[in-house]
C-alpha cells in the first residue's frame, strides 16, 4: 500500500514537471528546432563586418560619432540583431559586426542613422562585406557604395 502511494505521489509530481516545463516549450519542443530555425533564416537574414580605416586626428571625433550610432541603434532600430564595435586604437581600425533580420532592416538602420553615417565616413574610409542575399530594394539603395556581397550557398 505504500509503494502504491509512493507511485501516486510521484506521478503527481511528475505531471507537476511535465506541465512547468511545457509551459516554456510545446510539447512538440526540441533544441534541435531552434538551430534548424536559426540556419533557415539565414536565407533572408543578412550579416554584415564593415571595416573601417580611421584618419589620422580624427580618433576622438570617430568614437564620439560611434557612440551616438551604437545608442541610435539600440533606441530605433528592431530588425538589427547584432551590433558590435571593436576598435583597434594603435592601427586606427575599427571592426564593426552586424546582423540585420532582413534586407528591409537595414534599410530601417540606413534610414535611422542617415546624417550621422555621413558625418561618421567624414573621420574614416569604409569597406562593407555583406553575407547573405540582399533585396533588390537594399541594392539599388546602396548602387553608389563599393559592398562586397557574398550570397548564402549553405552550412549546418
Amino acid at each position: 500500500m505504500t509503494t502504491a502511494i509512493f507511485i501516486l505521489f510521484d506521478i503527481q509530481n511528475l505531471n507537476l514537471f511535465r506541465h512547468e516545463i511545457f509551459s516554456l516549450h510545446p510539447p512538440w519542443y526540441h533544441p534541435y528546432f531552434d538551430s534548424q530555425l536559426e540556419r533557415t533564416s539565414l536565407q533572408w537574414a543578412l550579416q554584415v563586418t564593415a571595416t573601417l580605416k580611421i584618419h589620422e586626428e580624427q580618433m576622438d571625433n570617430f568614437k564620439a560619432l560611434a557612440k551616438q550610432c551604437i545608442a541610435t541603434v539600440k533606441e530605433k532600430n528592431t530588425g538589427t540583431l547584432q551590433y558590435d564595435w571593436f576598435l583597434d586604437e594603435v592601427n586606427r581600425r575599427c571592426i564593426v559586426r552586424e546582423k540585420y533580420a532582413s534586407s528591409d532592416a537595414v534599410l530601417e538602420y540606413m534610414g535611422n542613422l542617415g546624417d550621422l553615417l555621413g558625418q561618421l565616413l567624414a573621420t574614416c574610409t569604409l569597406e562593407i562585406e555583406v553575407f547573405g542575399t540582399p533585396s533588390q530594394a537594399l541594392i539599388d539603395a546602396t548602387a553608389e557604395m563599393a559592398i562586397k556581397v557574398y550570397p548564402y550557398f549553405g552550412g549546418l
